[in-house]
């Protein structure tokens, strides 16, 4: 008996080193983001390094999606069993992802997050609806404008433009010898829809639903923001309909233009792509009409949002995102573009892992009024306190972008673009 119980003592021993425990196995979190300039791919892989050396039973992988197909590329994903674990999205794109059934609630752990960092209300409201949270902010972005100083000089502008009149006539002024004025988007993508927000939100035309969730875009202020957009066209480059972010971040930074609406990623870039002195960049909050207008700029943060139901890997996801909260953890995340990525915690605007960087102790000024232009900046689908579930089909349809290319590439007037671009949005959400 003795010795039968030595066996079965020692053959217990032996399958308990063969096989693992269930408590060693490790819980694999594919993690989807849309960041993929390879500085920023990896600043994140260091950070997920990092995390999965300290959290042996967790493994994170991330993989690099693209924005210009997200919108479709995600649901299907979805759909076929094969999507992500996490996936950062922007407030419209949640709504869309929303619809799949995929997105999980984290009112909870968005309110414990709350208690330790603060959430900016800007950055956590776009994600509430229905009483339930329903993605993590983990950066916001945010315009301004940018102005070539020594163009400025050379023109004889003393002072960066406040209105969009004055915009206008500095660009007449700039506009010579090679050199463009201005450069803006007006391609059929993000970039139009969000350098173009920016304007709207300033005519006051910001809110593109009522309510009741009906579509009030065809109105005089959507006619005087595209108006001036389009006009300002004119001081632009004429291929100006094939720009994204790339072209017009590239013409600005060679000298080919002098003034860009833009996000934070000039203080990353402008250095190492103009060869210019670091005095040659010149920052101005978003302007305004010159009468019935309102401080403005388009401003999303960026949320991570969870989309298994396995509850195991979902206390591994929130374990993953706390991690990126953390101080020394959080100014690496910004920072994997500086300038871009801005704090949406009251207490990240005071970390010195962000501030340290390079690109913000350069232009201390423009990084302020980053800060400051984040307090009157909003989302389209998001403002005047709605959250508006529908926006999802109008943005991945582009229709914003599509009524400047009305304008511009089909010479329809502002009010005949804005009326068809209501028609079409009413469209979409049918």
């Amino acid at each position: 008996m003795k010795k039968l119980r030595l066996a079965t003592a020692v053959a217990a021993i032996v399958f308990s080193i063969a096989t693992p425990s269930f408590a060693q196995q490790k819980t694999e979190l594919v993690f989807w983001h849309q960041e993929s300039p390879p500085n920023r791919v990896e600043a994140y892989q260091k950070l997920i390094d990092k995390f999965n050396a300290a959290n042996p039973t967790i493994e994170v992988r991330q993989e690099v999606q693209d924005w210009g197909t997200i919108f479709q590329v995600a649901p299907a994903a979805i759909g076929s069993g094969t999507g992500p674990d996490i996936l950062m999205a922007m407030p419209e794109l949640g709504t869309y992802l929303r619809a799949t059934g995929a997105v999980q609630p984290v009112s909870d752990f968005v309110k414990e997050l709350d208690g330790q960092y603060h959430f900016l209300a800007a950055a956590t409201d776009p994600y509430h609806d229905g009483g339930q949270y329903w993605g993590v902010p983990l950066w916001g972005m945010v315009q301004l404008l940018w102005y070539r100083k020594s163009a400025f000089e050379e023109a004889k502008i003393t002072k960066a433009p406040a209105t969009w009149e004055e915009v206008a006539e500095d660009a007449a002024k700039l506009t010579k010898g090679g050199r463009y004025g201005i450069t803006l988007p007006a391609s059929k993508t993000t970039a139009t829809d969000q350098t173009f927000f920016s304007f709207l939100k300033t005519y006051k035309g910001e809110n593109l639903f009522d309510a009741d969730g009906k579509i009030i875009f065809d109105n005089p202020n959507a006619v005087r923001a595209v108006t001036t957009y389009t006009d300002l066209l004119k001081y632009a480059a004429p291929d100006s309909t094939n720009y994204a972010w790339g072209e017009p971040e590239a013409a600005f930074n060679s000298g080919a233009a002098a003034m860009l609406i833009d996000k934070g990623i000039m203080l990353s870039i402008f250095l190492k792509d103009s060869g210019a002195p670091a005095e040659d960049l010149g920052c101005a909050p978003i302007p305004e009409p010159a009468e019935g207008g309102q401080p403005g700029s388009h401003y999303a943060s960026n949320a991570a949002m969870i989309l298994t139901k396995d509850p195991a890997k979902q206390e591994a996801a929130k374990t993953f995102i706390r991690f990126l909260l953390q101080p020394d953890n959080y100014g690496p995340l910004l920072n994997a573009e500086p300038g871009l990525f801005l704090p949406v915690t009251a207490d990240g605007f005071k970390l010195a892992s962000w501030l340290a960087d390079p690109a913000l102790t350069k232009w201390p000024e423009c990084t302020a009024l980053l800060a400051k232009q984040s307090e009157s900046g909003g989302l389209y689908g998001f403002t005047g306190g709605m959250y508006q579930i529908n926006i999802g089909p109008i943005a991945g349809q582009n229709i914003i972008a599509q009524v400047i290319q009305k304008v511009v590439i089909d010479h329809a007037s502002p009010k005949d673009a804005v009326a068809w671009g209501a028609d079409q949005m009413r469209a979409a959400i049918k």
